[in-house]
């Protein structure tokens, strides 16, 4: 049966016509990709100044009460950073 396949295949392409129409351009697909940093009004605005304490601003609390404030600063500068390293990464 494969002697058969071959031969047929043999045939057909001996008697294929070789004046084949001619293609004008070969169909091609251009692909352009633009990267465009945008960013948003939050990153871009200024940042508030940091309240200051007063002079005589005293503050006591209970260790668990310090312990939270001073981990609510530290998140706050963390955050604060964040903000100023995006505000790095946007076009001038």
């Amino acid at each position: 049966m494969l002697a058969a396949l071959s031969a047929a295949m043999l045939h057909a392409c001996a008697t294929s016509p070789t004046d084949r129409p001619a293609v004008e351009v070969d169909p091609l697909i251009e692909t352009r990709m633009v990267v465009k940093t945008v960013c948003p009004p939050e990153v871009t605005a200024a940042l508030p100044a940091r309240p200051q304490p007063a002079g005589d601003a005293v503050i006591t609390g209970n260790e668990a009460g310090m312990a939270w404030l001073s981990d609510t600063l530290i998140h706050l500068g963390l955050i604060e950073g964040r903000i100023r390293d995006a505000k790095d990464q946007c076009p001038k």
